[in-house]
């Protein structure tokens, strides 16, 4: 729901003004996973210690999003600052579930609201549930930001962060360190 949330919060032509106004603190204040869960999670993905794999890691997050949240880190092998994006932990069966009731809430729409159909809110939940279930596996990013580098390997003064694969799975994300500003 919290992703949902973050969704329309950037709709404004959908969203009447008070409640974009409460939809946007979900863009940044999401609570904090528990570092003993950040250290697992990290743990199970990458089979070692954080500070087997990183030479520094700071506790505290740059950021924390619905599904996941992102640490500063130095690697061990190449003393490189990275950014760690580690997934919240069994985030899956809460997904689940909350697709379950937004599913079971568009069909009763559908149902109890004929001229719904023509926006086909099953199909727009279906289509949220294909693209959360990308955004879940974190090659995909990973895939995405290797393309997009090689798409636009000849534009001066862009930069994309490396992604280094021998520390990143499916649900931990380790990119080159970039300092940036929130568009």
């Amino acid at each position: 729901f919290i992703k949902l949330g973050q969704i329309l919060s950037t709709r404004g032509d959908l969203v009447p003004p008070e409640v974009l106004a409460e939809l946007q603190m979900l863009q940044d204040r999401v609570p904090p996973m528990a570092l003993d869960d950040v250290r697992q999670q990290i743990r199970e993905e990458l089979g070692a210690e954080i500070d087997e794999v990183f030479s520094a890691f700071d506790e505290q997050p740059l950021a924390c999003a619905s599904i996941a949240q992102v640490h500063r880190a130095t690697l061990a092998s190449s003393q490189t600052d990275v950014v760690i994006k580690v997934q919240r932990r069994n985030i899956e069966p809460g997904i689940d579930s909350d697709l379950h009731i937004l599913l079971f809430l568009a069909r009763r729409a559908e149902a109890l609201i004929p001229e719904l159909r023509l926006m086909d809110p099953v199909g727009i939940v279906r289509e949220f549930d294909k693209a959360l279930r990308k955004e879940l596996d974190f090659r995909n990013e990973a895939f995405n930001i290797k393309r997009f580098t090689e798409n636009f390997a000849g534009f001066e003064g862009l930069v994309v962060p490396k992604v280094y694969d021998e520390a990143s799975t499916s649900r931990v994300l380790v990119m080159e360190f970039m300092r940036g500003y929130k568009i």
